[in-house]
């Protein structure tokens, strides 16, 4: 379980760094004036994301389910959100590189905490159900891109949880409704889903 985790959030990071933001959008009056007080992106403080990230992966390889190392990680997490946030502060879109990072970080820390005594249900169960199998929890965090489709953010919310969100389900049946609709709310709470909302 903890190697699953591991690879996939790794991945989820990396592609976060590829996709970066999702394009030019006509910043507001209030945008602009944010804009306006970014800080200056230097030398020095491209280093110091690249020593925060060179630290994040320490902590991804050495990440197990203890509470120390996993608020360790967390903090570590944050810091290189807010430092990808900080470069891109000039940036306009919904979907930053910061918050793109930040996201896969928070559902990680929910996954790898609140949701295991469920995994654990999920994991026992014989034969593993293909909703389970098939789950890419990161993988979706950074689907969304400059060149989204209405039709394929549409595809994106409704398989947001596994086809046809199939894991809103499977989780009622062997964990409950309680834990179904928090693994529901932890992930419409990132940025990528709330879009989700909105349709």
């Amino acid at each position: 379980m903890r190697g699953f985790f591991k690879l996939a959030l790794l991945a989820s990071v990396l592609l976060a760094l590829a996709y970066g933001d999702d394009g030019y959008n006509e910043a507001s009056e209030l945008e602009r004036r944010r804009i306006r007080d970014c800080p200056e992106v230097t030398f020095k403080r491209m280093a110091g994301c690249v020593w925060e990230f060179g630290g994040f992966l320490k902590k991804v390889l050495f990440l197990d389910l203890e509470q120390r190392t996993l608020d360790k990680f967390r903090k570590s997490c944050v810091s290189m959100a807010t430092c990808f946030d900080l470069i891109e502060c000039k940036e306009t879109g919904k979907f930053s590189r910061g918050k793109r990072i930040k996201d896969s970080c928070d559902v990680m820390n929910y996954l790898s905490k609140n949701f295991v005594p469920c995994l654990r249900r999920l994991e026992k169960l014989n034969p593993a159900p293909t909703c389970f199998k098939k789950w890419k929890p990161f993988y979706d965090l950074n689907e969304v891109g400059p060149d989204t489709t209405p039709e394929e953010m549409e595809e994106l919310c409704k398989n947001m949880l596994g086809k046809d969100n199939c894991m809103k389900d499977l989780v009622g049946r062997t964990c409950g409704g309680a834990m179904s609709q928090e693994l529901v709310d932890r992930f419409e709470e990132t940025s990528v889903f709330k879009q989700c909302d909105a349709d």
